[in-house]
């Protein structure tokens, strides 16, 4: 599937919304550093899982480092009652990338989001230092079905490719 800037294959059991989908999600349809909205095929209503890609060009003079730490900052102002449990450096491609998992409530559901986020640097001609742009790839699901969605959300994830 290609999104514009952004190219992922899909694991079975996991399809695209549909445009008409993508239009209800209310403030997240109209922000253009969504790129990508998947979700687990499934019977159940509700709290289904999901696979976000978002990205954008970084305005910032602030390092990776702190631009990563301020990442994280802006998932837990979000998410009130996040907890991080794991951020590291992802071993494999795309170079550079962290990886975090965390967990919320929500409405009275444990919900467990992973996420990987990478930095691609892109220098026009003449333009120095070259522009950088923030990707998030991230998976939320109950926490329940994590042990499920895990593998799928590596595998697709490794299958991004993006261009900003």
């Amino acid at each position: 599937m290609v999104n514009e800037q952004v190219t992922m294959t899909l694991s079975s059991g996991w399809r695209f919304l549909t445009p008409e989908e993508h239009a209800q999600l209310g403030l997240l349809a109209d922000d253009p550093s969504v790129r990508l909205v998947a979700v687990a095929q499934t019977k159940d209503e509700g709290n289904v899982p999901t696979f976000v890609v978002t990205g954008g060009a970084l305005s910032t003079d602030a390092s990776d480092d702190e631009v990563y730490a301020d990442t994280i900052r802006q998932v837990e102002e979000a998410l009130p009652g996040f907890h991080l449990i794991d951020d590291f450096a992802w071993p494999v491609l795309p170079e550079g990338a962290r990886w975090r998992t965390g967990a919320y409530i929500l409405d009275d559901v444990s919900l467990t989001l992973s996420q990987l986020t990478w930095m691609t640097h892109i220098a026009p001609a003449g333009q120095q230092p070259p522009q950088r742009f923030l990707w998030t790839a991230t998976c939320t699901c109950p926490s329940i079905l994590f042990p499920t969605v895990i593998d799928d959300f590596i595998t697709m994830a490794q299958t991004l490719e993006v261009t900003p």
